[in-house]
């Protein structure tokens, strides 16, 4: 895999709002949060954090998360996503601000919502992953589990997300509010978001091997 080539940056540029929009579109349907900014909501529902603060704060724990996780295979680019993570999470804050707060209206759009929300989150994911730049920390842990187990990328990030789920309710709970953001669209999309990916992956990395060769 290259390091970089004009299609991979192309893939990152398009890969983070995609993902960012995903992870607010989630939330917009009403039906609960997306796994991967579980933690973060909740965070930023029991705390004065803004959803943007909130979810930088989590990054940098899951940057030394992936230091831990790879040891000393870790090069520079997981300290730099610090800097991936203060974009994902201005990202986050400008589409949660822009996106009308009660966006569903029923079952039907909060279905609508949920589906392209889980499709955006997937694609983003499988775009920012493959490009091979500035990773967003949970996708940077995914990677490194996966790379130091050899387990497919989509299987990592659905045992990834319901690790998030679990703990957000753990923090729910602590902070006396059990389930808080947690719904069947949390379940539901942390499940098909994994599953979404392996799809995007095989057929992103055909594309590029095409183009790079």
């Amino acid at each position: 895999m290259r390091a970089f080539s004009p299609s991979r940056l192309a893939a990152y540029v398009i890969g983070v709002p995609l993902l960012s929009a995903g992870i607010v579109v989630t939330i917009r349907a009403d039906l609960g949060v997306s796994p991967v900014n579980s933690v973060p909501f909740v965070v930023s529902q029991t705390s004065a954090l803004s959803l943007g603060v909130a979810s930088f704060a989590i990054y940098g724990l899951q940057v030394a998360l992936q230091a831990l996780v790879l040891w000393r295979r870790t090069t520079w680019k997981v300290p730099l996503q610090l800097v991936g993570a203060f974009l994902f999470a201005w990202a986050i804050g400008a589409f949660d601000a822009l996106m009308p707060q009660r966006a569903a209206d029923g079952w039907p759009t909060s279905a609508g919502l949920l589906a392209a929300g889980i499709a955006l989150t997937a694609l983003g994911t499988t775009l920012v992953i493959r490009s091979n730049l500035l990773l967003a920390p949970p996708d940077g842990v995914v990677q490194a589990v996966s790379t130091r187990t050899g387990w497919e990328l989509g299987t990592v990030k659905i045992a990834h997300d319901c690790a998030m789920v679990a703990i957000a309710l753990v923090v729910g709970l602590a902070a006396g509010q059990t389930g808080l953001g947690i719904g069947v669209g949390t379940l539901i999309s942390a499940l098909l978001v994994g599953y979404a990916i392996r799809h995007f992956a095989r057929g992103f990395d055909a594309l590029m091997e095409r183009n790079e060769n």
